[in-house]
């Protein structure tokens, strides 16, 4: 065990994940096509490195060269099939920069319910509720970024502890992701500062704890 420097961390965003099932895979033309014309709207494009999961005969790593509303054109070849069951593709680790964040806080919660009654005897007792949680990142506003634009959108969000572009064995990569929403912006500015833009996350479903020692390729 040992104890990690703040200066390690990163926040990476991803595709928000398609979980469909309308889904064909073409055999030869390296293309998936999406009746609900959702790659776009999701996020993917172009140079990301995805993952496919609960089909047939195409589960694995892609490179995706093109996008367009309803097709998700592959450097690799894909297989005939379409799907029965719904099939997960999401953007593999570590995904996208956003910004040049210099600090994120993450709140994870599980909130407890009272269940306590006469037969309890005066002695509190609980049950588990609902987990959630959201995130914040502190980031320097640069002329030249539009974080704007993913402002309400739905992406895949990974919070780094320890960030490093060539993970390894002896030196993994430890994380949290989840899909969540950009729910916040502010832009705060002092005569004195640097223009500042701190973002705020919803977090939409379950987040994870990963440790990496090789991403996905």
């Amino acid at each position: 065990m040992a104890e990690l420097r703040g200066a390690l961390g990163a926040v990476f965003k991803g595709a928000a994940a398609i979980y469909s099932k309308n889904l064909v895979f073409s055999d030869g033309s390296n293309t998936i096509t999406n009746s609900d014309d959702l790659f776009v709207t999701k996020g993917f494009s172009g140079g990301q490195v995805v993952l496919v999961y609960g089909s047939t005969s195409n589960d694995g790593v892609y490179n995706v060269d093109t996008v367009a509303a309803g097709t998700l054109t592959m450097e690799e070849t894909t297989v005939s099939e379409t799907p029965s069951t719904a099939v997960l593709i999401y953007t593999a680790a570590p995904g996208t920069q956003v910004t040049g964040f210099y600090s994120w806080q993450l709140d994870w919660t599980h909130n407890v319910m009272d269940a306590t009654d006469f037969a309890d005897a005066g002695s509190k007792t609980y049950i588990a509720g609902d987990t959630g949680w959201t995130a914040t990142a502190q980031a320097h506003w640069m002329t030249d970024e539009d974080v704007e634009s993913l402002f309400g959108t739905e992406l895949i969000v990974r919070f780094f502890v320890k960030y490093s572009a060539s993970p390894s064995a002896p030196a993994p990569v430890y994380l949290y992701e989840g899909l969540a929403i950009m729910s916040g912006m502010q832009v705060d500015t002092n005569v004195n500062e640097l223009v500042q833009r701190p973002l705020t996350f919803t977090g939409v479903g379950p987040l994870i704890y990963r440790a990496y020692t090789a991403y996905p390729s």
